[in-house]
């Protein structure tokens, strides 16, 4: 065998070493993140039920599906983390179900293929920033469901105009009676999710939209 085989082998095996140890290394992980999340999912019970029903792909750039994606996968690694979680669901999963990381197949959710419109056995209301509706204090037994789509103000009131074609409810955040904000009222998804399962625990709308909206785009606290 030549040298030059030989030191191929030599670095096949180091990189052989190097995947099994990382491998290891990331069950280990595993198994420690699921001892810290188990104490909070077993204290406090999943009462209250989110959902990201997505919009049409064809309403969005790739560029615009791809942070869409990236939102969710937030909201997910909140959910995770938060002291409070909720049940979250994915609706109209099929439309964006090949642009998520291959990882989220293990995600703890529930993801259906259909509008959650179609489902005649659960009662749902639409979050919205044009609804007349104020959401004051969230029931548990309604899904709150955030509109999936990334349009960066290209689409002024398309998830009320949704809920108005359909009938069905919508509600907005109370941002109006708590701050000033220095430019549209329209938060993305894991904003809208963050400031959900912040308030579901603390009761606090206040405190709920100053943990989750960026400073920079608040003029104001009221």
């Amino acid at each position: 065998m030549s040298t030059t085989s030989q030191k191929k082998t030599k670095q096949q095996k180091k990189e052989e070493k190097h995947a099994k140890s990382k491998e290891k290394q990331a069950q280990k992980d595993d198994k420690r993140r699921c001892k810290k999340l188990k104490p909070c999912i077993v204290q406090n019970k999943k009462v209250y039920t989110v959902a990201i029903e997505i919009f049409g792909k064809n309403m969005m750039t790739e560029k615009e599906v791809r942070s869409l994606c990236s939102q969710i996968c937030q909201c997910y690694s909140l959910n995770q983390r938060v002291f409070f979680p909720v049940n979250l669901v994915i609706s109209n999963y099929k439309k964006i179900a090949d642009n998520l990381d291959s990882g989220h197949k293990r995600w703890d959710i529930r993801c259906v293929d259909i509008p959650l419109l179609n489902d005649p056995d659960i009662s749902f209301v639409y979050l919205s920033a044009d609804a007349d509706d104020v959401l004051i204090d969230p029931d548990p037994t309604v899904f709150y469901v955030i509109g999936g789509l990334v349009d960066r103000n290209r689409l002024a009131g398309v998830v009320q105009n949704y809920c108005l074609n359909r009938d069905v409810r919508s509600v907005r955040l109370p941002l109006k009676e708590h701050c000033v904000l220095s430019s549209s009222c329209v938060l993305t998804c894991d904003q809208v999710f963050g400031i959900l399962v912040t308030y579901f625990w603390c009761k606090d709308w206040k405190q709920a939209l100053k943990e989750n909206i960026p400073q920079r785009k608040v003029v104001k606290w009221l």
